[in-house]
């Protein structure tokens, strides 16, 4: 059966039915007369997203349709039509994609125009050039890009000069890869009709008057020429997308005594695709040619294998020295992502979404990086500069938010909104979105660091950053991550991991963690890098000879004081209590993770004195049930990182405990995803009682299937939490095999939305 022939019958299109859902509306439309329906003139440039259309030149009063490879707008019905699926690549951008899953372009045939991924790099007078002022029949005369460009009739579908056979300039046509040449801006002056501009060129669109070929522009030459009618039909390929496999629609509202409904993750790492210089994690939590580019293949960043996939190997607890890998991720994603893989892209939009039909309604999203590392690494491509790399993260984080705005049918549409108040992550989140909160997370605050013993930078300094980014929407700040620097002492753990750190801390600062016995005061909580730079190497030789069976542990024998408890002797600088304050004096919420002990301890006390209350552990540094009590008495937050089901269950239990009857409490979960933090794996017994697929929210509202992205297929008792949109399978697991202990700790949980935006309540209603 043809093409045609499948189609035939469309004569009649029932608008409210599946044909106009995917762009946005169910207005009725105006019949073509030519067996479709044109899309009504309430549909806006963006509620075309998602849509299948033939386009009808109003030039021709033809459809454009597919001939020989090539387009043409020569056909007279709708059903003879090309079906294009509308993917849009930004807001009120598009990619046309056909039913031979190609895209309508411009060609790049000296490969000079394009790099690899298809982006330009050309300049826009090589597309002129090229491709040129092609509507000769309207206007031969006129010259653009100083060439003078013609039609002829034989030309169906390009144009361009031809060198011993082979075509050597741009053309438009058929094109097998999304690149920008294939993006197309769309425009519909107040309900009129619609023009299409190349998004490089900003040529629009059109069609000859002799052979319908189709051409490109300027807007002074077309005037009322190059305008489309779109229909509304169907037939189009199914475009790559991962799929959330859940289905329903997720709550919104309050609850019946008006608190909000959902989850907290309050510290997550969306943006850090692009930090220690961006080509440490690879993938993306979105792209404008969609999927297959957002998540296709580590290599670029890890090389064959993985091979020089330098930090994964340090980080990732790979059971050989190196942890090589299939490289490939769309569509097989057979190695990656992996719940122990922290430098794989765990954040793709779609799994972000899966997770907010799961009851996820606000997050910390937080910028972070590490100058040093990045320094140290032998590939990047951003600048190393830590604010700077904040501003570029910043920026990313609200193209996230206009791309799946663009997926919606237009701006506020989304799912995912950036918020600066509580009072506006209050009006989101009854709205049944997810609000999120921008926070920092910078080894060097500011550029603050500290060398052998010196401040870098000046108070002044400080309070000018602290203005810039507070504009740019930041609401959370750690004062201190990981290495020291002007403020104070860093905590670190123990591990691989806090290696690399330490060794990172000496090139830092020019010094060593200043490690010493802990008092008693602080038996409870200790910082154990390693001590010095000796010890760090002792400790990564140790890494490489246990994943070697049958070596001797060269770290116990030769490191005497490693696991006694230490504390990191630099306590709170000067400059560090000047921005304390002048935190509480601007209203933002103070992270007190990563800081060491003493440092700790002193910005409690300031917090104490000062009676602010919006302080934060989000991610379980704290290890201290007197440090945990005194956050919670000044009204902050505390929070700690998901684990498997049980385990998951009683920390969130035992949280619990510090519950002071003055505030509304709950705690919510810290994913730290993407930003060197495993997942949880799958649980130890999952195979003797594992999850029961499909499940259902804890609302009832959702019912979740396995989660399939490309090819994969993912199931939480064999892969555990291997990307953000397996946290909703990790939840049901608590409700189904944590017993009674676990379905108080998802009550718990659903609480701390509401939790943290009274908690960010009173700081921002806290008088100095």
């Amino acid at each position: 059966m043809t093409r045609a022939a499948t189609r035939a019958g469309l004569g009649v299109l029932l608008l409210g039915g599946a044909v106009l859902t995917g762009c946005g509306g169910s207005n009725p439309g105006e019949e073509s007369g030519d067996g479709g329906v044109v899309v009504p003139s309430t549909q806006t440039r963006y509620s075309l997203a998602g849509g299948c259309f033939a386009l009808r030149s109003n030039d021709r009063d033809a459809f454009i349709a597919k001939r020989d490879g090539n387009y043409v707008a020569d056909a007279t019905a709708v059903d003879e039509a090309e079906p294009f699926y509308f993917r849009a690549s930004a807001l009120g951008d598009y990619l046309l994609y056909d039913h031979e899953a190609e895209f309508l372009g411009i060609s790049d045939p000296l490969g000079e125009l394009l790099d690899g991924a298809g982006n330009f790099v050309g300049t826009v007078g090589e597309i002129l050039a090229g491709v040129g002022d092609t509507l000769g029949v309207i206007d031969p005369l006129r010259r653009i890009g100083g060439v003078l460009r013609t039609i002829g009739a034989d030309v169906v579908g390009g144009i361009g000069d031809t060198v011993g056979g082979v075509e050597v300039n741009p053309a438009l046509g058929a094109r097998r890869n999304a690149s920008d040449l294939a993006i197309w801006t769309v425009q519909r002056p107040e309900g009129g009709r619609f023009t299409l501009a190349n998004g490089v060129s900003g040529q629009r669109l059109a069609a000859t008057d002799d052979t319908g070929a189709l051409v490109l522009a300027e807007e002074a030459v077309l005037g009322e020429a190059g305008t489309f009618d779109l229909v509304a039909t169907e037939g189009c390929a199914e475009f790559p997308e991962v799929t959330t496999n859940a289905h329903g629609e997720p709550f919104s509202g309050t609850n019946a005594d008006g608190s909000l409904k959902g989850i907290a993750d309050t510290h997550i790492h969306i943006g850090a695709y692009e930090f220690i210089g961006g080509r440490v994690n690879y993938g993306e939590p979105f792209h404008k040619f969609g999927v297959t580019t957002a998540l296709d293949n580590c290599a670029v960043n890890h090389g064959p294998q993985g091979t020089t996939g330098l930090i994964e190997h340090f980080t990732s607890g790979s059971p050989l020295p190196l942890r090589l890998h299939d490289t490939q991720g769309w569509p097989t994603f057979r190695d990656w992502p992996h719940h122990s893989s922290l430098q794989h892209h765990q954040t793709y939009y779609k799994w972000i979404e899966r997770m907010w039909m799961g009851g996820l309604r606000f997050m910390v999203n937080h910028m972070t990086g590490n100058e040093t590392l990045c320094q140290i690494y032998p590939l990047v491509r951003n600048d190393c500069d830590p604010m700077e790399n904040a501003r570029l993260q910043i920026k990313r984080m609200h193209e996230l938010q206009d791309y799946i705005d663009a997926q919606e049918g237009g701006p506020g549409r989304g799912f995912f909104r950036i918020v600066e108040s509580p009072a506006e992550a209050r009006e989101v989140i009854a709205d049944g979105k997810l609000a999120v909160m921008l926070g920092l997370e910078f080894s060097h605050l500011f550029n603050c660091k500290s060398y052998l013993g010196q401040p870098t930078c000046s108070r002044e300094e400080i309070d000018r950053q602290l203005d810039e980014f507070i504009e740019l929407g930041i609401r959370a700040i750690f004062p201190i991550h990981r290495f020291d620097n002007a403020f104070g002492g860093a905590y670190n753990g123990t591990g691989i991991t806090e290696t690399v750190i330490s060794v990172g801390n000496v090139l830092a600062t020019g010094q060593p963690f200043a490690l010493e016995a802990c008092g008693p005061e602080e038996e409870e909580q200790t910082d154990q890098p390693g001590p010095n730079l000796f010890e760090s190497l002792l400790l990564t030789v140790s890494f490489y000879l246990d994943a070697l069976p049958g070596l001797t542990d060269l770290n116990a024998i030769l490191n005497p004081v490693g696991g006694q408890p230490q504390c990191n002797a630099r306590g709170m600088t000067d400059m560090g209590t000047y921005l304390i304050d002048r935190l509480i004096d601007r209203n933002i919420l103070i992270e007190v993770d990563h800081m060491g002990t003493r440092v700790r301890d002193k910005a409690l006390q300031i917090l104490e004195a000062r009676g602010y209350p919006g302080v934060v552990s989000s991610h379980g540094f704290l290890t201290s049930s007197r440090a945990e009590q005194r956050l919670v008495d000044l009204g902050g937050m505390v929070n700690d990182f998901a684990s498997t089901a049980g385990n998951w269950a009683d920390r969130i239990n035992g949280i619990a405990e510090y519950e002071n009857p003055d505030y509304f409490f709950a705690t919510g979960f810290s994913s730290d995803i993407n930003g060197i933090a495993t997942q949880p794996g799958p649980r130890g017994n999952a195979a003797d009682a594992p999850l029961q697929y499909p499940f259902s929210s804890y609302y009832g509202d959702v019912e979740f299937e396995r989660q399939i992205s490309g090819e994969r297929v993912f199931d939480l008792n064999s892969d555990g939490v291997a990307h953000y949109g397996l946290y909703p399978d990790l939840i049901a697991d608590m409700q189904q095999n944590g017993g009674e202990n676990g379905r108080e700790a998802v009550d718990i949980l659903f609480r701390s939305a509401e939790a943290y935006i009274q908690m960010w309540e009173r700081a921002e209603a806290y008088e100095r």
